[in-house]
């Protein structure tokens, strides 16, 4: 179950994702923890990797099975409540198919090639083996990772399309690990002040890097509460606005707001 407690942060850059803080309930994460470390002793080691050349991942990987789903914490990050969650919040349509996967590698992994996780994937052609969910098991008989179109026909082809990262050991995540003053937004401030001509107001909620730019004029608000934006932006005009790439519905129902006043 999702803590009540929980802290959601939608950010835009340098793509769309969700932090949320504190997720479960303080017994089902330490739950999580402890189970995620007993089965990681167990797994094995992640060599060669894809087809093509001789790259090999620096890690540790467990793929649970439908036990540990079902009977472990890790039902917790199988759950029909937190699927419905994230369709919700990105504003997409997720088929039944989920794959959970413990790994563990020092950073920087080694090689550190580019890649991306959002392939086509293979899934075994039974029925939701998990409360409607078909949750990936190992030794089900089929190549998860295989993306071909050709091979494996008797399964399922579906595409990644969210990437869930669960950090459960990890230190707290602290401002300046994401947001638009620690990334995209800063650097093109910085080279906005260097240009005497330009007056700069700068709308964030003053939570990372507050100091920052003391030149400039500040705004605070948070832009996924629209009557917050609407109470500090009203009778406000500028000649050119900058605003992070976004496609959270909140924050575009306040972009909106603010395009018609201008």
């Amino acid at each position: 179950m999702i803590s009540s407690s929980a802290k959601f942060s939608i950010c835009s850059y340098p793509y769309n994702y969700l932090i949320i803080e504190d997720c479960f309930e303080t017994n089902a994460a330490y739950g999580l923890s402890s189970v995620f470390n007993d089965l990681i002793r167990s797994g094995r080691s992640v060599g060669k990797v894809g087809e093509v050349g001789d790259l090999v991942y620096d890690a540790i990987n467990f793929t649970p099975t439908t036990d540990h789903v079902r009977n472990t914490p890790i039902a917790n990050i199988a759950s029909v409540e937190l699927k419905a969650l994230i369709a919700d919040v990105f504003q997409i349509q997720l088929d039944d198919n989920v794959m959970i996967g413990m790994h563990r590698h020092n950073p920087p992994s080694k090689p550190g090639w580019t890649h991306t996780d959002f392939a086509v994937v293979s899934f075994p052609n039974v029925p939701p083996t998990h409360n409607g969910l078909r949750v990936y098991y190992d030794g089900s008989g089929c190549n998860y990772s295989d993306d071909s179109k050709h091979r494996q026909p008797e399964t399922i082809k579906t595409a990644r399309s969210i990437a869930c990262l669960y950090y459960s050991a990890n230190a707290d995540w602290k401002p300046g690990m994401g947001g638009g003053t620690a990334f995209i937004g800063r650097s093109f401030c910085e080279a906005l002040v260097q240009k005497s001509s330009i007056q700069l107001t700068l709308l964030n909620r003053g939570v990372t890097n507050p100091a920052l730019f003391p030149s400039a004029e500040r705004l605070r608000c948070d832009r996924n509460q629209a009557d917050q934006c609407k109470q500090v932006l009203q009778g406000k005009h500028w000649e050119s606005i900058v605003w992070s790439v976004d496609c959270i519905g909140l924050q575009i129902h306040a972009h909106r707001y603010r395009s018609e006043r201008l």
